[in-house]
């Protein structure tokens, strides 16, 4: 184990200077360059050359379909799931935002198959897009906006209606750009260690507490790029047969160390009377580094990075079995029952 991590650490720090990895390691590259040609694109590897082209086995595919539709249910059942922290929702002093209950409202009624589903998802996406153009939205309304935004994807994508899966793919390039904020937002509260929205810590809290919430918010965003990336990265690979444009995007993107044990764990204080929340860290909760996704992944293959020790731990687990070099398809990518309905219509814009 020592020798691995000596061997890992050295890895990184000549990677890192290899390619000015100075700059902040929780985001190199900005996503709009998703939107450029190819040639724009700097490789975070020196011995590959662009387009890069990865297919996914089919095997990877049924699995990240199967989590990704299931982060739909459980937030109907829930009001949270893997990339949507409970606090977001805890608060006795604020009403909940109007897109937050508009999406819970749209992931019951798709989970109850209720025929009015899209009919209100229609009307939800509408308004939220509208808002976007009139209201002014900071660093909490981009993420939850983000976060509804693709849940309503999910639910259209893998609908049996052929004008809801169009309607989720013409959207596709306004939820990159949406991401891309989210990304901005993201980088200016690391750069100013400052936080907004129902999430902002309080100067009177005590440190540790205050430190929670910090790592939730920011944590929330990670997990929100992730999932949005992920989601039109299988979304190309359903539709072109390769993930290709979006891979140096991904690769980049950040993950915690031990970030679904410290979830889940803040989390589990969140059950009780908001009131008493500020009670309920008696034991302290590790919160780990933040490495890229490649390094991520590459540490855990070599058994020094912790990630997806239990079943319920959906959203690592997920990032490791779209990784083909960890072999965590084969781990766990038959676990879930073969899904259907996989195909998605090529895009028309």
């Amino acid at each position: 184990m020592s020798r691995n991590w000596a061997v890992f650490t050295r890895m990184i720090h000549y990677r890192r200077s290899k390619q000015d990895l100075h700059k902040p390691l929780h985001w190199q590259q900005p996503l709009e360059r998703a939107l450029h040609p190819m040639g724009l694109l700097p490789s975070p590897y020196e011995s590959l050359q662009y387009p890069l082209r990865n297919t996914l086995s089919s095997t990877q595919i049924n699995y990240i379909v199967t989590k990704l539709k299931s982060l739909v249910s459980a937030f109907a059942f829930h009001s949270h799931n893997s990339f949507i922290h409970p606090l977001s929702s805890s608060t006795s002093t604020q009403p909940l935002p109007t897109s937050y209950t508009d999406a819970l409202s749209v992931c019951a009624l798709h989970t109850l198959k209720s025929p009015q589903t899209f009919s209100i998802l229609e009307s939800k996406i509408s308004n939220l897009i509208s808002s976007s153009e009139r209201d002014y939205w900071g660093s909490y309304e981009w993420l939850l906006s983000v976060q509804v935004f693709i849940l309503y994807q999910i639910i259209r994508l893998w609908s049996s209606d052929e004008r809801q899966k169009l309607n989720a793919e013409r959207n596709f390039p306004l939820l990159m750009q949406w991401t891309s904020q989210l990304k901005k937002e993201y980088v200016e509260l690391l750069a100013q260690g400052i936080h907004t929205g129902p999430l902002a810590v309080d100067s009177g809290e005590k440190k540790e507490l205050q430190n929670y919430k910090r790592w939730i918010f920011l944590e929330s965003m990670r997990r929100t790029v992730m999932i949005s990336v992920v989601l039109q990265c299988l979304y190309g690979g359903l539709k072109d047969g390769y993930v290709g444009e979006l891979l140096p995007i991904l690769f980049d993107l950040p993950v915690s160390v031990g970030g679904e044990r410290a979830w889940d764990a803040l989390g589990w204080r969140t059950n009780e009377e908001q009131d008493n929340f500020d009670n309920q860290f008696d034991v302290n909760v590790e919160l780990g580094d933040v490495y890229t996704y490649e390094y991520w992944s590459e540490g855990w293959a070599l058994g020094i990075v912790e990630g997806g020790e239990t079943e319920q731990q959906i959203y690592e687990r997920m990032l490791l079995v779209a990784c083909p070099q960890t072999g965590a398809s084969e781990k766990w990518g038959r676990e879930v029952e073969p899904d259907i309905g996989l195909q998605i219509l090529p895009m028309h814009i």
